[in-house]
């Protein structure tokens, strides 16, 4: 597995290409809040040439992005893991 950080900002999109003809776009986590309160969806498009678009953008993406390692990311130091941990449990209720 490979983490990988996106150095202009921030993107809160979630997406996927499978066998270069399935796409899934969308914002929706999967949690409870983005399901029920806030009725987020994820639509599944069938078409090759969207596919390959969504594809190319995150190839593109992936050019202004640094690649963290395991060692860079132990560098954090077990308080900062520690701030990273709690604020996954809590975030359902934020």
């Amino acid at each position: 597995m490979k983490i990988f950080l996106y150095n202009k900002g921030f993107v809160h999109a979630k997406t996927v290409v499978a066998d270069g003809n399935l796409s899934i776009v969308g914002t929706a986590n999967m949690d409870i809040r983005s399901f029920d309160p806030n009725f987020e969806i994820m639509p599944v498009i069938y078409d090759k040439a969207f596919a390959n678009k969504l594809e190319q953008v995150y190839i593109d993406d992936l050019k202004e992005c640094t690649e963290i390692t395991s060692r860079e990311w132990q560098k954090k130091g077990n308080t900062r893991l520690l701030i990273y941990a709690i604020a996954r449990l809590i975030s359902s209720f934020l």
